[in-house]
């Protein structure tokens, strides 16, 4: 058979060009036409690189994997549930879901609210309306700025063997957990009051709540949410690790654009419950 140097194009310099995308169809046709031409370019382009650059392409996918269940799920949870004072319409907490916020109805003491979050509160509350319409629309454009970010670094720096047959996995990861939080805010969390039976030498137990607000998704929620939760974290993870052959740079600012979707989608969800 023959070698990947003979196959491959010569595209030494694709291996240290950030923000260059392949050519889809010469790569295509080392393959018959298939649709594993992102294949063929990742082998092409590992095949050429020195160690340290394959080194340091190995390191890519494990970074990239730690990314979407990191910001979405790890950082920042005492951040994650939002106060409201009555129940969003479902539509509504669909959206907040999926944008990654737990909205709650319960009452919290200010020793539960970490000072920046009652500040926050607190100034959004004495905004006049036209303002606080005005930063609504900012957090929204915003978002549709990052996800439109999100979708020409895959274009230029997926790098990936899932970018020949549909080139935004990432964006759809994004826009998917409509699906989940929809799920989730079909089987609310139960609000059992449980009592212990009281005995003749003790008086009852004071109530308390069975599925208090937490900001773990699907938390307290039948078993079957938390698996579509834990299979959309999978998945998520298994679309950044694919991103594999990029430059530190590219990397950075993958990582960076991620940073910024998170924050736009929290923001967004925020003035949504405050609104």
């Amino acid at each position: 058979p023959r070698s990947l140097a003979a196959v491959c194009p010569v595209e030494t310099n694709l291996i240290y060009s950030p923000f260059t995308p392949f050519d889809q169809a010469e790569y295509t046709a080392l393959n018959n036409a298939t649709d594993n031409a992102c294949w063929w370019w990742a082998i092409c382009l590992l095949s050429s690189a020195d160690a340290a650059r394959v080194q340091q392409f190995t390191a890519a996918p494990l970074v990239m994997g730690l990314v979407p269940i990191t910001l979405k799920d790890i950082a920042w949870p005492e951040r994650r549930i939002i106060s409201i004072s009555h129940k969003l319409r479902w539509p509504l907490e669909i959206i907040v879901r999926a944008l990654g916020a737990v909205p709650s109805t319960d009452t919290f003491t200010p020793e539960e609210h970490d000072i920046f979050s009652m500040r926050l509160y607190g100034w959004t509350l004495k905004l006049p309306p036209n303002r606080f319409i005005f930063l609504l629309a900012v957090s929204a454009f915003s978002l549709l700025l990052t996800y439109g970010s999100l979708a020409v670094m895959e274009v230029y720096s997926k790098r990936s063997s899932l970018g020949c047959p549909y080139p935004i996995f990432i964006l759809t990861w994004n826009l998917l957990a409509i699906f989940p939080a929809a799920l989730e805010t079909a089987f609310p969390r139960p609000d059992i009051e449980e009592v212990s039976q009281p005995t003749p030498d003790s008086n009852p137990s004071p109530k308390f709540f069975v599925g208090d607000a937490s900001p773990i998704q699907g938390r307290g929620k039948p078993w079957f949410v938390q698996l579509v939760w834990a299979i959309y974290y999978v998945a998520g993870t298994l679309c950044y690790s694919s991103i594999m052959a990029v430059t530190v740079i590219e990397l950075f600012v993958w990582v960076m654009t991620s940073v910024a979707v998170t924050v736009a989608s929290k923001l967004l969800a925020f003035f949504l419950c405050m609104a």
